[in-house]
Formats: structure tokens, sequence, C-alpha cells
């Protein structure tokens, strides 16, 4: 899971990465 988690996080834009940890990355790419 964490693996995942962070793989998003890295794709994720500067807007997602910005995001604290509290909030699923997972959810807010879906």
């Amino acid at each position: 899971n964490l693996n995942k988690q962070f793989r998003v996080f890295e794709a994720a834009p500067h807007e997602s990465r910005g995001v604290p940890a509290k909030r699923p990355a997972p959810d807010y790419f879906l």
C-alpha cells in the first residue's frame, strides 16, 4: 500500500504533493 501511495504522490501534480499525508493520495487521484 505504501508503495502505491508513493507512486501516486510522485505522479501527482505539485498541488497533490503539497497536500498533507493525512489526505489519501489515491482518493485525490481517483
